[in-house]
């Protein structure tokens, strides 16, 4: 009788270590996959809108030339999206001839940034994470606009006549 509460109870451990096993499985397989989501902070003024930016991870680089991307599965994606006007963003730069500068710091290729924009109707999100799950990308994100926010650290800034007469900080 305790020979048989051992074994149930041991089978019993087996099964809970073995389902535990297999949820981590699916949750790490499940991360694994690339997701975009736009941040709360984004409004739809602070990114280009249908307009998104690739960076080519070093080991596709042959994949490159200057207005294309010849992987299978991107140009499938991107035909799909309506994709156009795909372009390098620094097409005059070339690539670094060593992977680190004088005090060890990675340099970064620019040349394999690439930028375009798409016609369909899909929801940027979305279009991003399509573009993405070609697996051939550093990153894939939206064309965010600039914008200078800037206060200097100055105690007096807000006596300085001149600065608060343009209305310097509203520029």
């Amino acid at each position: 009788m305790l020979q048989i509460k051992q074994i149930s109870l041991a089978v019993i451990a087996g099964v809970i270590s073995t389902s535990m096993i297999v949820a981590q499985t699916k949750v790490g397989a499940h991360s694994a996959q690339p997701h975009f989501k736009m941040s709360e902070n984004v409004k739809a003024g602070d990114y280009l809108e249908k307009s998104i930016i690739v960076k080519v991870k070093p080991e596709f680089a042959g994949l490159c030339s200057s207005s294309a991307i010849e992987d299978p599965a991107f140009k499938s994606m991107f035909a799909e999206l309506g994709g156009m006007n795909l372009a390098k963003v620094f097409p005059h730069t070339k690539a670094p001839e060593r992977p680190f500068n004088e005090r060890g710091e990675k340099l970064t290729d620019l040349t394999l940034i690439y930028e375009f924009n798409y016609t369909s109707f899909v929801i940027l999100e979305k279009a991003i994470n399509k573009v993405a799950l070609a697996g051939i990308f550093e990153y894939v994100e939206p064309h965010y606009i600039p914008k200078i926010k800037y206060t200097p650290n100055d105690a007096l800034l807000s006596t300085q006549y001149a600065i608060t007469n343009i209305q310097a900080e509203n520029a």
